[in-house]
């Protein structure tokens, strides 16, 4: 009996040990992160750790999913399966604190996601009021940079993995700016004329 609980003790500690690396390794991937603005960038640069971690610590996973389910037993497998990375985020979250000070910030951005179309179009007519000769080679490169920027926000709103909801962004979009810069509006009204 007192060989099999220090065994089970031992399996115990080398599980928790094998779910650390893979929490370290990601939270040490993350302090790296050197960015402060750009949300796009953030997400981009958050989900490359997660996937450095992933292919260094693949063994893991199962693991903190076997964990998960016995902390939580309203919950099966196949469920946590399905919510992975919300899981992750939660645990990641409790030992990573500059990962829950970027997904508190992330994620208060896109709760304020309702003005985002707003804050968009107000910096896109900002870039083009110095621009002369409007052309879809100089608006078009600005609309999607100003957009990526803000991209966590814009999914906060839309989900433009959807063709209707790209539809929807895109018209959205450009009401704003025909509502809020002229320059713009002189834009598309004399491509509209020139059809």
């Amino acid at each position: 009996m007192k060989q099999a609980l220090i065994i089970f003790t031992i399996l115990i500690g080398f599980s928790s040990y094998s779910q650390n690396k893979f929490f370290n390794s990601t939270c040490d991937c993350i302090d790296q992160i050197e960015e402060k603005s750009n949300q796009s960038i953030i997400a981009e640069q958050i989900q490359n750790c997660f996937q450095k971690s992933f292919q260094n610590y693949n063994s893991e996973i199962g693991t903190i999913l076997q964990n998960y389910v016995k902390e939580n037993p309203e919950t099966d497998m196949k469920s946590a399966q399905r919510n992975l990375s919300q899981i992750l985020s939660e645990k990641l979250s409790e030992k990573c604190p500059k990962f829950k000070e970027i997904d508190k910030v992330l994620k208060g951005q896109q709760q304020n996601s309702e003005n985002i179309l707003n804050v968009i179009a107000d910096e896109i007519c900002a870039e083009l009021k110095d621009k002369t000769n409007l052309t879809d080679k100089i608006v078009d490169p600005i609309i999607i940079e100003v957009t990526t920027k803000h991209q966590v926000s814009v999914y906060g709103q839309y989900n433009l993995d959807e063709k209707s909801e790209m539809k929807k962004f895109g018209t959205d979009l450009n009401s704003a700016l025909m509502k809020k810069c002229s320059k713009y509006k002189t834009f598309v009204d004399g491509k509209n004329r020139g059809k």
